[in-house]
């Protein structure tokens, strides 16, 4: 639910982005900064949403089908999910607020736009 969240906000506020050049933008247009906080919250998250998709859905035919090579291409590159490397730090909790968590609020930078996540986060 965070992913679809994250991606529903960011498109939201890209849908108020002219796709300017640069040299055309005021000078702290957020366009990067928003771009780069969707995508680390992304990073973060991708790895235990895909496992959770993997062990919860399946289409009629059984098991879902591996995510296809271009879905690890998105924001530059993510992990892809048999390469087995170590959860991300500050790995984003699905559950309830637990007394070893706590509710980060990130907003892009400079930002006109309302592109602002909370995330809980466990701290371990």
């Amino acid at each position: 639910m965070v992913r679809t969240l994250l991606i529903h906000e960011y498109r939201r506020v890209m849908l108020r982005d002219p796709l300017l050049p640069k040299q055309l933008l005021p000078q702290h247009w957020p366009r990067s900064a928003t771009r780069l906080l969707c995508r680390n919250l992304y990073r973060l998250t991708q790895r235990l949403t895909e496992q959770h998709l993997m062990a919860t859905l399946q289409t009629p035919e059984g098991p879902l089908p591996q995510a296809a090579p271009y879905f690890f291409a998105r924001f530059g590159g993510l992990a892809q999910a048999d390469a087995g490397g170590a959860a991300p730090t500050a790995a984003a909790a699905v559950a309830a607020p637990t007394m070893n968590s706590r509710r980060v609020t990130r907003c892009a930078p400079n930002s006109e736009s309302s592109f602002c996540i909370s995330v809980l986060l466990s701290i371990g």
